[in-house]
């Protein structure tokens, strides 16, 4: 198979959370882009397939948990090998919620973005959600993980 330059695009490794009612889940997304300064917007890219995508498509709100290096496998396989149809991947680690009662992960992570979802666009085989940053905290000063660092650790 021919190389493609699409390969060579940078991306980040984050943690895409939502809560509907009680039921919280949250899955590993490497698109996120803040798209917007006045008001600051980022906009996140999820496979519809997802468990957390379809809570998404009926919650107001979403956090962004920016994985840091540290960031494990075994953090990564649980929100991203696992359906939350089928576990509570949040009982299964510690975590906060912004004021709006959405998890994020307080270790292995840089910082933590809470927004309230303002638009979305079905792109195919993703969605991607717009969000208005409502809070913004830097949580340590790590380097973030990057999609190339991770594809490295898994010898890919």
């Amino acid at each position: 198979m021919e190389e493609k330059a699409i390969k060579k695009l940078t991306y980040g490794v984050f943690l895409l959370s939502t809560k509907l009612g009680h039921e919280m889940d949250g899955c590993v997304v490497d698109t996120c882009i803040q798209i917007a300064k006045e008001p600051e917007r980022v906009a996140v890219a999820i496979e519809n397939r997802h468990y957390t995508c379809e809570l998404l498509n009926h919650a107001k709100e979403f956090c962004i948990s920016i994985m840091d290096e540290t960031c494990s496998l075994e953090t990564i396989a649980l929100f991203g090998y696992q359906t939350g149809r089928e576990t509570n991947k949040f009982g299964k680690i510690a975590y906060e919620t912004d004021a709006k009662g959405v998890p994020y992960l307080t270790h292995e992570t840089c910082g933590m973005i809470s927004c309230h979802i303002v638009d979305k666009k079905d792109l195919g085989s993703h969605t991607l959600f717009i969000g208005e940053v409502v809070e913004d905290k830097v949580l340590s000063h790590k380097l973030p993980l990057t999609y190339a660092e991770y594809q490295k650790r898994l010898g890919k």
